[in-house]
């Protein structure tokens, strides 16, 4: 089988390669990608921009061939390669909505066959895009339409609105509306309607009705938008609406109501006023018709002018003269109304549209009555002791002028006839109509009836208009006298001496007084008073002072009295009087001390201490104020004057050393004497022993540092000398000092440091010295050395010795500085000819250590650089680290070999320096500096330069030019000479750098030529304006050369100017904004570049800013930052100045004007409005008329007020905010100012007008954070009076809250005030007389009388301010009329303080002399002390209004409470208490049956003197409630002398309290609770509670047995007074907050626990029953057992329970006996308040 298989196998191969050439030899067709590369599916926006790919052809070869890709037509072009396609021109769907193409693909030949191409046809469509905005057509609309055209009708509008829109489908879509302006989309309704597709129309419908009058014509803005989801366009148009007028309208007065005024008897033909009407229906006005109507007197006409259609007509007289006298006139107060008719007129005839309006006519007054007074002569008594701006009393006067206004206005003086000048005065001054008149003391000094020629005065009221005189009236006026004279001394002050050894009865001096009054007034008599006035008595008679008892001076120098001089009045006045008492020598000068001793060493020469001995003198200064003089009388010295004492100080001192064998035995005995200085003089002796030996006490000797050869310490201060290192630490030990005692143990002396205590320390046991925390030693920064003074004092008696030395600290310098070179870095230039060991530069460091010993070297690599500056590499051949070197010492660095300019032209090495003594941180102690040096090459016959500055040794040129230098200007010439020739070098080269950028030299003439902009901010930022050349100038055979640096420095020139960060600025503010307000901050900048000292100096950087323009003064700006804000003294007003235009100049180089650039800009400031503009009225005061009768709403008065704000600022409403006595009569219209009558009149008339304040007031608070602001104006409004008494009398005086006063004890009848009113009515009618009197309905009525025809208010009784300060009393006026009118008014009176009681000094009568020191050398003005005095007071309870509470089972007679008061005065009698009411006042519940309520005072006891209050009754029925009880405290047999004080007693039960458990026995809480409960009432207080402890017992436990280690007390708490119930309490003394309030207080005193007060009651029999119990069963388990036992014991046990309840019920009845009265110190140990039995209580 394999063989026929493989022979087949040849015969395969050829057919297949058959197969395949047959197969390449045809070519397929290619064709389109279907859908996705054929265009089938594809369309096109109309948007689509031109250039961009919109779509790729893809298509197949069947042989996988390259395609090529076409299409037709201008629209798309397509890459013939790729397929895509692109879009060549735009595209418009409204022109052409699609477009046709062919597409075509071809494929290439195979094997020489044709390409095949396969073409297809595509229509495209053109997608809409929303480009065609909608189209109004046949514009412009209009409309006419009649105001009377229903609602909801539609206007024909012509032409019709049509809108197309040339777009498709949602974007042809069109909504047409009205566009919001003002109101007129609230009129009118648009709505569209569609025609088609892309056409509309727009219909017109009313939604309000129209009003012609109101608005005549519209224009109404309507939009079209179409409904485009991207790129939404919107037209406007307009349509103009015209309203038709129809008659509907009456006429209109203008500037109606019309008022004016007129005077009476003005003649005719005399113009008032003019009167216009018009038709209401101004688009069709009709002719006007006037006439008068309700003028039946004929006093007016009307005369008509100007065109019929307005209606005019001139208001004028008649010949019938208005007279304000006729009663229907005057009835109606001077007002004449009427009316007049406008009437429309139709062809001539008059039909029924008519309008009226009121007219009123003012008619004033003319002045024909003169003023009279009520009589002509007056003639009154009073007393002389009348206060200043009293009126008279019995004088009244009234002045009356029957004119009206003005013209009853008079003046009013008082003319004086005889002495009334400056006495009297009148008021008031000035009066109009009837006015009382009222004469008051205007000084009531001259009213002194002990003067015979001031005890009458005469004067003349007189009444004057315009300075003339009309009337007047004649007042006598006599004084009747008064003790108003208090005695005078005729000294105020009185000044005797005395000698102490005065005898008695021996007289002092004399005192006299005078009283100027007469009779028993003016007899004096005397009286003294003062502590010491015992010493003497006064003649009363005669003022004679004589000594009662003998005078000490020693005890008292000086008497201070006070002498009282009494008239027959009682009146007192008081002098001083002073005995001062004459020392007389009549004491001998006192030791201190009987004996003196003293104990001085052998041998001694000094005290040490000093020794004084020292007497005093009591006599004073007269006799030697004191002073005394020593002297030695007698001395048992051998030697003799071994002492000698100073007379004046007593300092006894050694005129000799003092010796043991100088005496018998071993003690010298000095007698001393003192003698004062009085006359005659008087001596006391005393005796001196001073023994010689070893003292009591022996100052310390310090050892010191150093010993003698005898090893002892060296005697005296020896000091101490130390040193120390700076760098010390905090504990270092500097030494310690040593002192030696010689009688007292070492160990007790102690060490202080007395100086440099804050740098050292000292142990002062062991007198170590170290130094201290604070301590700053270091020597560099502080002193060098330190001196400590040391004491050692020992602890000898009688005092302590102390001993000094000083200790000398040396602050030791510690080499702790590291040195450091002056500079960082050195440079020197060497000529390579220099020779060795010739110095270069010296280097040099410094080190702050004193010790510090530096040393140089060089240190490191030495960099070595040849004239091209290529770095040495290889230094085998010149050794350039050797070619220098530096002294060690001295840093003086030298040349070390021969120098070659050739081959190391720059060598750069390190200079260390090192200090070798460092001791900190020695390896640190070192510092490095880098040292160039330029070697220069020499040659005698090489060019030199010749520009300044250059040398052989130092061969550097350094030039400075400008920048902004001409391009191809010189900027400089290097010059050379040749030294052979003596010849200019004409042969220059650069040598470095190879090229120059900015430069270019001359190589003939050596010039340096710009060839490119030199720009200094340019350079700058490229790093440096600095250039540095090397320059070779070369000989003429160019056989010699030298090579010089050429330094350029590139210097800057102010070339440009500021520039602003904005081309203009613009900015807000708002308007009344003052310094310093921020504007806005300009900014600009200078390009000049600050790079150098140079250019700082010049400033073309710096910029400075200003302001011009016309209100540059309005700013101020900061010339440095440019912030500008509100000028100092400046605002912004918007209303002057809505915008600002300012110009904002920058200019550089500050101060330097020739060479500054400047720049300006434009600043636009807009100045934002705020409400700072208050309305302004038209007018300042307003007025108007209108009858009392008027009706609700009508017409008053237009207001107008204008503001210059703009926005809500500016928008203006008015309203009433003041209507005085017009209150509700009148109202305002917010919005438009109109002010009509809120109600009908009342019909009461009245002569003044009302005068009511209306504001206007702006919107400005709509505005945030601004407030509304407003103006007042006056509006007075006439009332016409109809009725016959509706004026309503009014006060003058007194005003509202006026006071009158009065002084105490003044007589009855004594004038009090001068009670003055009005009424408006006619004062010769009823209606007019007023009647003045004092209602009862105050018990203060009964102390005054008032005068019912003058209104003067007398005392009827004698006043007292200690019982009443001020009374309160209701005056009514009132008049005569029908019906009668009346007002009343309140009058506080004020009774002033007279000095009737006697003051008293806050100390008893027979208290001795307070005393009071004072320093020496005090200033003057220096307070010494303090004394007071008191005048009369009133008794003054301890604790009032107290609360206190008492349980319902308290014995009668138990102590509630003691209640205390006191009286101030010195000689206050004793106070008697008594209970004057007591009432009743349940809580927590209603009782079932009535309390009984008789006379609750028995319950209570009160003894008057101790003040106990005690129980009286039985308190069962009035458990859980309170006592309210009025105690009274009176010392004084006047009347109202008494005190009040409110007292609380709560009945309370246990079960109603609770009770502190207190850790500690009842003795000591019973002293401590007092201040317990004060603590707690402290913390209550603020929570407005108080608390109130009941008692203190032994603790009850629970089983009801006694702990005698704890206290229980059971307390009550009241908020407000109100007592609180047991959950009430409970809650607030658990509560968080309280218990953390009274944590400490319970801590203080103990307080373990919080419990209710009672305790469950548990009988005794009970307990032993369960007792018994617990028995019985053990029985029962022995009866078990022991039957016969149990017997036994059942009947023991029945025995002992009889026993048992016996003694229980003995106890109880023995525990409910407590005793009659409380007794702190007992305590309660039956416990009676937990085992009472509770009182039955009805429902609760």
């Amino acid at each position: 089988m394999l063989l026929p298989s493989l022979m087949c196998l040849p015969l395969l191969l050829l057919c297949g390669c058959g197969c395949l050439a047959g197969a390449q030899l045809l070519n397929h067709p290619p064709h389109f990608v279907p859908s996705s590369g054929d265009m089938s599916r594809f369309s096109l926006s109309e948007h689509t921009p031109v250039g961009s790919p919109v779509y790729q052809l893809k298509g197949i070869d069947p042989e996988g061939g390259r395609l090529k890709y076409s299409i037709s037509g201008p629209v798309f072009s397509v890459d013939r390669e790729t397929g895509v396609v692109r879009l060549r021109q735009e595209l418009d769907r409204e022109t052409q909505d699609t477009v046709e193409v062919i597409i075509s693909i071809t494929d290439e030949g195979v094997y020489g066959t044709e390409p095949n191409t396969v073409s297809q046809r595509r229509e495209i469509p053109v997608r809409d895009y929303n480009d065609n905005q909608p189209t109004f057509l046949g514009r412009p609309y209009t409309a006419s339409v009649s105001e009377s055209l229903p609602v909801g009708s539609e206007l024909t509008v012509e032409p019709p609105i049509i809108v197309v829109d040339r777009d498709d489908g949602l974007n042809a879509e069109v909504q047409i509306k009205c566009v919001q302006e003002n109101d007129i989309c609230d009129i009118f309704e648009v709505r569209a309607v569609k025609l088609s597709n892309g056409n509309f129309t727009a219909r017109v419908a009313l939604k309000q009705a129209l009003d012609f009058e109101s608005r005549p014509s519209y224009i109404m803005s309507i939009s079209a938008s179409d409904s485009a989801i991207e790129n939404r366009l919107t037209s406007f148009a307009t349509v103009s609406i015209n309203v038709i007028d129809v008659q509907d309208q009456a006429p209109v007065f203008t500037n109606a109501p019309y008022s004016a005024t007129v005077a009476e008897n003005t003649p005719a033909g005399v113009s008032i006023l003019t009167v216009k009407a018009i038709d209401g229906d101004v688009g069709i006005p009709r002719d006007i018709f006037l006439s008068l109507e309700d003028e039946p007197f004929g006093h007016f006409e009307l005369v008509p002018f100007g065109d019929a259609k307005e209606g005019t007509a001139i208001l004028q007289t008649t010949s019938e003269p208005l007279d304000r006298e006729n009663p229907d006139i005057l009835q109606n107060g001077g007002v004449y109304v009427f009316s007049i008719r406008a009437t429309e007129l139709i062809d001539g005839a008059i039909p029924a549209e008519f309008s009226v309006t009121r007219v009123t006519i003012v008619v004033t007054d003319v002045d024909d009555h003169r003023p009279e007074f009520s009589a002509s002569h007056f003639n009154i008594s009073i007393a002389e002791n009348l206060a200043n701006g009293m009126p008279l009393p019995g004088l009244s006067i009234f002045v009356d002028d029957r004119d009206m206004g003005e013209n009853s206005r008079y003046q009013l003086k008082l003319q004086d006839i005889s002495k009334a000048a400056g006495v009297f005065a009148v008021s008031p001054t000035e009066g109009q109509g009837r006015t009382p008149v009222v004469v008051k003391v205007l000084d009531a000094s001259q009213l002194d009836y002990d003067n015979p020629a001031q005890r009458k005065f005469e004067f003349d009221l007189v009444a004057t208009t315009h300075g003339v005189e009309q009337a007047k009236a004649r007042v006598e006026v006599h004084l009747l006298d008064a003790n108003d004279n208090a005695p005078v001394f005729r000294q105020q002050t009185y000044r005797f001496t005395a000698p102490e050894n005065l005898t008695s009865d021996s007289l002092v001096g004399i005192v006299n007084a005078t009283d100027a009054d007469s009779a028993q007034f003016g007899h004096v008599q005397y009286v003294l008073k003062g502590f010491g006035a015992d010493n003497f008595y006064i003649d009363p008679e005669t003022g004679g002072i004589y000594l009662l008892r003998a005078l000490d001076y020693e005890k008292q120098s000086t008497y201070s009295l006070t002498v009282v001089a009494v008239d027959g009045g009682g009146r007192e006045s008081n002098a001083n009087l002073y005995v001062d008492v004459l020392d007389v020598n009549d004491n001998h000068p006192s030791f201190e001390s009987n004996e003196y001793s003293r104990t001085i060493r052998e041998g001694a020469s000094i005290f040490e201490p000093q020794f004084f001995v020292r007497a005093h003198d009591a006599d004073g200064p007269s006799q030697g104020n004191g002073r005394v003089k020593y002297a030695i009388v007698s001395e048992n010295s051998i030697a003799g004057n071994v002492f000698r004492i100073e007379p004046d100080t007593g300092e006894i001192t050694l005129q000799k050393a003092a010796r043991s064998m100088d005496t018998e035995r071993g003690e010298y005995e000095l007698v001393v004497s003192a003698t004062d200085f009085g006359i005659p003089p008087l001596t006391n002796t005393t005796r001196v022993l001073i023994r010689v030996g070893i003292s009591g006490n022996q100052r310390p000797i310090f050892k010191g540092h150093f010993q003698n050869v005898e090893n002892l310490p060296v005697i005296g201060p020896p000091s101490y000398r130390v040193s120390i290192p700076e760098n010390a630490a905090p504990g270092y030990n500097v030494t310690t000092v040593s002192a030696h005692d010689p009688d007292g143990l070492d160990s007790l002396l102690r060490y202080r440091i007395v100086g440099a205590n804050d740098n050292f320390q000292i142990n002062e046991f062991s007198g170590q010295i170290t130094v201290s925390p604070q301590a700053r030693i270091d020597r560099d920064l502080n002193m060098n050395s330190f001196e400590i003074i040391v004491n050692a004092v020992d602890s000898g008696t009688p005092i302590p010795e102390t001993a000094t030395t000083t200790v000398y600290v040396n602050v030791k310098d510690i080499n702790d500085e590291k040195p450091k070179f002056e500079q960082n870095s050195y440079a020197a230039y060497v000529s390579e000819r220099t020779v060795v060991g010739e110095s270069v530069l010296r280097v040099k460091a410094i080190d702050k250590d004193l010790n510090s010993r530096l040393e140089y070297s060089l240190q490191g690599p030495v960099q070595a650089t040849t004239k091209a500056g290529v770095s040495i590499a290889n230094r085998s051949n010149y050794p350039v680290q050797e070619a220098f070197r530096v002294d060690k010492h001295s840093g003086e660095i030298f040349v070390n070999s021969t120098l070659r300019h050739d081959v190391a032209a720059i060598i750069i090495f390190t200079v260390a320096v090192r200090d070798l003594n460092a001791e900190v941180d020695p390896e640190k102690q070192v510092d490095t500096t880098e040292v160039t040096v330029y070697v220069q090459s020499f040659k005698d016959k090489d060019p030199v330069f010749k520009n300044p500055g250059w040398s052989s040794s130092r061969p550097v040129v350094n030039v400075k030019i400008k920048e902004e230098m001409p391009i191809d200007s010189a900027l400089f010439i290097l010059q050379a000479e040749d030294p052979v020739t003596e010849q200019p070098i004409t042969s220059f080269e650069l040598v470095t750098p190879k090229e120059l950028e900015y430069f270019h030299i001359s190589e003939r003439t050596g010039e340096v030529i710009l060839k490119k902009r030199l720009d200094y901010e340019a350079l700058a930022e490229s790093g440096s304006a600095d250039f540095e050349l090397q320059v070779r100038a070369n000989s003429a055979d160019r056989q010699r050369s030298t090579i010089s640096r050429v330094n350029i420095t590139v210097e800057n020139v102010n070339d440009n100017s500021p520039i602003f960060d904005q081309s203009s600025y613009h900015a807000t503010i708002i308007e009344n904004k003052g310094h310093p307000e921020p504007v806005l901050q300009v900014r600009a900048q200078d390009k000049d570049a600050a790079l150098n000292a140079r250019d700082e100096r010049l400033g073309y950087h710096k910029i400075i800013y200003s302001l011009q323009g016309e209100h540059a003064m309005l700013f101020e700006i900061n010339n440095l930052t440019g912030q500008i804000i509100v000028a100092r003294n400046q605002t912004i007003d918007r209303e002057r100045t809505p915008s600002i235009r300012l110009q904002v100049k920058a200019e550089d180089s500050p101060g330097k004007p020739t060479d500054a650039k400047q720049s300006v800009v434009e600043l636009l400031i807009d100045v934002l409005d705020v409400n700072d503009n208050a309305p302004e009225f038209t007018k300042k005061v307003y007025s108007a008329v209108i009858p009392e009768n008027a009706l609700k709403m009508e017409t008053v008065l237009q207001l107008e007020a204008t503001d210059a704000d703009e926005g809500p600022g500016g928008e203006v409403r008015y309203e009433l905010v003041n209507e005085g006595d017009a209150n509700g009569l009148f109202s305002v219209n917010a919005q438009s100012g109109l002010l009509t009558t809120r109600r009908n009149l009342t019909g009461k008339g009245r002569a003044e007008a009302y005068v009511l304040i209306v504001r206007a007031q702006d919107n400005g608070s709509q505005v945030p954070k601004q407030s509304s602001l407003s103006t007042d104006a006056e509006v007075r409004i006439f009332i016409g009076d109809v009725s016959a008494n509706d004026g309503v009398p009014f006060f003058v005086a007194p005003r509202v809250g006026q006071m009158a006063n009065v002084t105490e004890n003044a007589a009855v009848g004594a004038p009090v005030f001068q009670v003055i009113a009005s009424d408006p009515d006619d004062d010769s009618t009823p209606s007019g007389t007023i009647t003045y009197r004092i209602l009862p309905d105050t018990p203060d009525a009964e102390s005054f009388a008032i005068d019912t025809h003058t209104g003067l208010i007398t005392t009827r009784e004698e006043l007292d301010r200690e019982e009443k300060s001020m009374y309160k009393v209701l005056l009514e006026v009132s008049d005569n009329g029908q019906p009668k009118q009346s007002v009343t008014r309140i009058l506080k009176i004020e009774v002033l303080d007279m000095d009737d009681h006697v003051p008293r000094f806050a100390r008893e009568i027979d208290a001795g002399p307070i005393p009071m020191s004072v320093a020496e050398e005090q200033p003057a003005g220096t307070i010494v002390g303090n004394f007071s005095a008191i005048d009369d007071n009133l008794p003054k309870f301890e604790n009032p209004d107290s609360t206190v509470g008492i349980r319902i089972n308290v014995p009668i007679d138990t102590v509630i409470t003691t209640l205390r008061a006191t009286d101030a005065d010195a000689e206050a009698a004793p106070i008697a208490l008594s209970i004057k009411n007591v009432t009743f006042v349940p809580q927590f519940y209603k009782r079932s049956r009535k309390l009984a309520t008789g006379n609750l005072q028995t319950l209570f006891t009160l003894n008057n003197r101790t003040g106990e209050l005690r129980t009286g009754g039985s308190f069962a029925d009035y458990v859980d409630g309170y006592f309210q009880m009025r105690i009274c405290a009176n010392n004084s047999a006047k009347a109202k002398r008494q005190t009040y004080s409110n007292i609380k007693v709560f009945v309370i039960r246990d079960k109603s309290l609770l009770k502190f458990v207190f850790a500690r026995p009842p003795n000591e809480i019973q002293h401590n609770i007092r201040p317990f409960q004060e603590q707690l009432q402290k913390k209550l207080k603020p929570l407005g509670l108080e608390l109130h402890v009941l008692d203190t017992q032994v603790f009850t436990r629970a089983d009801m047995s006694l702990d005698f280690t704890a206290t229980s007390s059971c307390f009550q708490m009241f908020r407000n007074g109100a007592a609180l119930s047991l959950s009430e309490m409970q809650k607030l003394m658990n509560s968080k907050e309280l218990r953390h309030e009274l944590i400490d207080i319970y801590a203080a005193y103990g307080v373990s626990d919080l419990e209710s007060c009672s305790v469950r009651r548990t009988h005794t029999a009970a307990l032993f029953g369960n007792l018994l119990m617990s028995a019985g069963a053990w029985l029962v388990i022995l009866a078990a057992l022991i039957g016969i036992a149990a017997l036994v014991s059942l009947c023991t046990a029945c025995c002992l329970r009889k026993k048992f309840k016996r003694y229980s019920k003995r106890s109880l009845q023995a525990s409910l006996r407590t005793p009659t009265e409380h007794t702190p110190t007992s305590y309660s140990y039956s416990m009676p308040a937990v085992l009472y039995s509770e009182p039955i209580y009805g429902p609760l």
